[in-house]
């Protein structure tokens, strides 16, 4: 609905439209996936593995290498692009390929990929690589004493990181018990989330730093992980915060707005306090249903019992 809008007051505007269009009895809820907070510094985290020894890294040619070592970078690019020679090539070269190169160059501080730094990895030697946007992956064999202990001293160092120039924490380490839960507990490594002000960067960069400022790329904001709930309708309470709510608590929520039962199985919880005092919503039971994947489990274990699987 809003993704193009840049202001508050034209997000606001659209939302304003759309519940007017709707009508006075429709329950709309508008949710965003995450917040948006402004960026201080880029912590290279792959690049800290590296100086921490837990990453090692191989030395191999690259073309993004090579392009970079010979002065053509993002910023480089985007200069290029105002003379006569990129004016040009605006003219004679699709914009999606103009625009595919653009994000394959390196920043001004040479930066890589994500992918290119996956394939510099030495991963017979290293013990830890973060793989996606704080995703880490331990190489350790899980479940022995090498990698428990391992394991707990990452999660410590991690945690102490601090800006060099204002002593703040940059990130919180969790176990991956402390935020998940399911019957896959055992794929998962440990998780580093960067607290406000500060994004934790996967590609590694080729000068011997940890730090960039925000504006390398381009960007000076970054998502944050407070987001945006709004309620409107005929059973809303008018004026409520909501303290506690998160993504997973939407569907079970809407699922209880429109009389249909919530599996047993599904994460969140209905938010009863949303719902304005003494109406239907507010009052009326939250009913449940046996979930698919329990229905599966007793076919499979009922076919087991009759020698049919």
């Amino acid at each position: 609905l809003i993704e193009g809008a840049r202001e508050a007051d034209a997000d606001d505007s659209q939302i304003g439209d759309l519940v007017s269009a709707l009508g006075p009895e429709t329950l709309v809820i508008f949710i965003s996936d995450h917040g948006n907070a402004p960026i201080k510094k880029y912590f290279h985290f792959n690049n800290w593995l590296q100086k921490k020894g837990y990453l090692v890294r191989r030395r191999q040619w690259s073309l993004g290498g090579l392009v970079y070592r010979l002065g053509l970078n993002r910023e480089s690019a985007v200069k290029l692009g105002s003379t006569p020679l990129g004016k040009l090539a605006t003219r004679v070269v699709s914009l999606d390929l103009l625009q595919s190169i653009f994000h394959r160059l390196r920043t001004t501080s040479g930066r890589l990929g994500s992918l290119e730094t996956v394939k510099a990895v030495d991963w017979s030697k290293s013990k830890a690589v973060m793989i996606g946007d704080g995703f880490l992956y331990v190489t350790l064999p899980k479940g022995s004493r090498e990698y428990e202990e391992f394991r707990t001293k990452l999660i410590q160092e991690v945690a102490a990181v601090t800006d060099p120039d204002t002593g703040e924490a940059v990130c919180d380490a969790f176990r991956p018990e402390e935020v998940y839960k399911g019957d896959l507990m055992e794929d998962f490594d440990p998780v580093a989330w960067p607290k406000e002000g500060y994004t934790i960067l996967v590609p590694m960069i080729e000068e011997d730093r940890l730090w960039t400022p925000s504006f390398d790329d381009g960007f000076t904001g970054d998502h944050y992980l407070l987001g945006t709930f709004l309620a409107h309708g005929p059973e809303i309470r008018k004026g409520l915060r909501v303290e506690k709510i998160c993504l997973y608590d939407i569907a079970p929520t809407i699922l209880h707005a429109m009389d249909a039962p919530v599996p047993t199985d599904m994460d969140g919880r209905v938010v009863l306090e949303l719902f304005r005092e003494g109406s239907p919503l507010a009052g009326k039971a939250i009913a449940y249903k046996e979930s698919e994947k329990e229905k599966m489990a007793q076919r499979v274990r009922a076919l087991k019992r009759g020698g049919k699987l």
